[in-house]
């Protein structure tokens, strides 16, 4: 990759919240972020999309259901999440805004530790479809998506 003189280049993963309070702070100059919101004064741009699915380990009751998992379902079950300020947290917490969900089973702040969480059978979580193909090309421990894609909330200025 080249760069212009003088440009330094550090790649660091943090939560959403986390790097748009950098950027904020002036510490950080451009993030990427997988959050369906940008708060305001953010010059924002979509570069992709990505989509939840709700993941279980492939010996879970979820894997034979005949019909959808709804989300009333899902509110009713604790889940395997990510931690508060995350991106996949944040879209998870609006899918079920209104649905009262029950408090999750573990609260987690790395998507590796959710992924073997969930593959261990400890229980459900909802995960970015990206990270979960990458994580079977990867040769990862085994999860099994029991769900199409959660709707994309509508983005706000």
């Amino acid at each position: 990759m080249r760069r212009p003189p003088g440009t330094r280049l550090h790649l660091e993963i943090q939560n959403a919240h986390g790097v748009i309070e950098r950027l904020h702070s002036g510490s950080l100059g451009l993030v990427f972020v997988e959050s369906p919101t940008v708060p305001a004064g953010i010059h924002s741009t979509v570069v992709a999309y990505d989509d939840l699915v709700v993941v279980v380990d492939p010996d879970h009751p979820w894997t034979r259901k005949r019909r959808p998992l709804t989300a009333r379902e899902l509110a009713a079950t604790p889940l395997i999440v990510r931690e508060a300020g995350s991106g996949t947290r944040t879209t998870l917490d609006k899918l079920l805004q209104g649905l009262d969900p029950v408090p999750p089973l573990m609260e987690l702040s790395s998507a590796r530790a959710v992924r073997v969480s969930v593959a261990s059978g400890a229980a459900p979580a909802v995960r970015s479809l990206l990270a979960v193909a990458g994580a079977v090309r990867a040769g990862e421990p085994p999860t099994t998506a029991v769900s199409p894609p959660a709707p994309r909330p509508s983005p706000t200025p």
